[in-house]
């Protein structure tokens, strides 16, 4: 019932929609416009590829996008750990989720044959970008 339901603010999907903005994966409205003539240069330090592969264009966007966001104090930080933890397996579904019916991409496959240490090096937050 929507009584019940509950909702909350995911800093991570709110990631997700900027870099697909970002990306060119929309068109996009007047308003989003301006906004992306605004920042088109300030993510330099993000990871652009990363980003792109586990957001493509399209219907589907992974789970973990949205996982532990109990409340509107949820971090980004918060959220990135729970990412962190994901199994392999977990990881991988989620990835290959977002791209059913087309080809994947090689950051990508990278990303699925990463160590543990090496992923969560992949989840570092840029500068500035911070929610505390």
């Amino acid at each position: 019932m929507l009584g019940s339901a509950r909702f909350a603010y995911s800093p991570l999907a709110e990631v997700a929609g900027s870099a697909r903005l970002l990306l060119g994966g929309h068109s996009l409205s007047p308003v989003h416009q301006s906004w992306c003539r605004a920042v088109s240069g300030r993510p330099r330090e993000a990871d652009l590829a990363l980003l792109s592969a586990v957001c493509p264009p399209g219907p589907l966007l992974a789970d973990f996008f949205f996982a532990s966001a109990p409340d509107p104090r949820t971090t980004i930080e918060e959220q990135l750990s729970v990412v962190a933890d994901l199994t392999a397996e977990q990881l991988r579904d989620e990835v290959e989720m977002v791209w059913t019916g087309r080809q994947m991409p090689a950051p990508a496959r990278r990303l699925l044959t990463q160590t543990f240490d090496e992923r969560a090096r992949s989840y570092r937050i840029p500068r500035g970008l911070s929610t505390k």
